[in-house]
């Protein structure tokens, strides 16, 4: 309701109910999480595209215009506020690329109040990740898949490995996005 909170359906989440592949009714089955926001949910993207990779996207009042059905949503019991970042360290903070790739690895100590912190990707979840910039911003490498070190969901360090291909660019790359996402 205050697009604060988002909920994603894949394709490889739908099956085709009725017709064919080129004229078919798709169902999924999506399970709204616990602690969700409660209030009117409204269909905000769709993305569709076939196997020649033709592709239509649908944003806000345009997804809006197609829908049929609503979504109201009660919650006695909302998480309305994001995971917390504590802190961050980088190891190695000196690496050479020039015989081989090299690995990053990136601690967070991460707090979240209610449902927990999202440290790997789920089917219907939001995800979180964490990207690394070259001094250029012309090369990006991240990584989406935190694994918990000490603590628990609620207040815990975690790490995730980020690949640094042999020939990058030479300087001080810095951490330019990071999302942190809660159940």
């Amino acid at each position: 309701p205050s697009n604060a909170q988002i909920h994603h359906l894949y394709g490889w989440e739908f099956s085709l109910i009725s017709g064919d592949f080129q004229d078919g009714m798709w169902e999924a089955t999506f399970t709204m999480p616990a602690h969700s926001e409660a209030g009117d949910w409204e269909l905000y993207y769709l993305y569709f595209y076939d196997a020649a990779d033709n592709r239509a996207y649908l944003y806000g009042d345009d997804a809006l215009a197609i829908v049929t059905d609503s979504l109201f949503v009660v919650s006695d019991d909302q998480d309305l506020s994001p995971p917390q970042l504590a802190g961050v360290d980088i190891s190695p903070g000196f690496i050479t690329v020039t015989e081989s790739s090299e690995t990053l690895t990136i601690t967070l100590d991460i707090t979240d109040d209610k449902s927990g912190f999202v440290a790997s990707y789920l089917p219907n979840s939001p995800w979180s990740y964490i990207q690394v910039r070259s001094p250029s911003g012309g090369q990006n490498r991240g990584a989406s898949y935190f694994q918990l070190q000490s603590g628990t969901i609620l207040d815990g360090v975690f790490t995730a490995n980020i690949y640094i291909p042999q020939y990058a660019e030479t300087g001080t790359w810095i951490v330019n996005y990071v999302r942190l996402a809660d159940k």
